[in-house]
């Protein structure tokens, strides 16, 4: 199975999935973050945002930049 079958398979029965750095892309690519909360790599913010997802900035802490 490629990666991003499971990635696609995961989230359909309610499994977590996680990404590192980058990783997010391969998320938005398999479209299963929609309505979804993440964090990611700044550069991948916009991306992220795109696919429908809301993004959250960790600094030691959770910034929710939706208020």
């Amino acid at each position: 199975m490629a990666m991003h079958d499971v990635v696609v398979v995961l989230p359909m029965i309610d499994k977590p999935v996680a990404a590192i750095c980058h990783g997010a892309w391969m998320l938005c690519s398999a479209k299963c973050i929609q309505g979804r909360r993440l964090t990611c790599f700044v550069a991948v913010k916009d991306d992220v945002e795109n696919a429908g997802s809301v993004f959250y900035l960790y600094i030691g802490r959770l910034v929710d930049f939706t208020d």
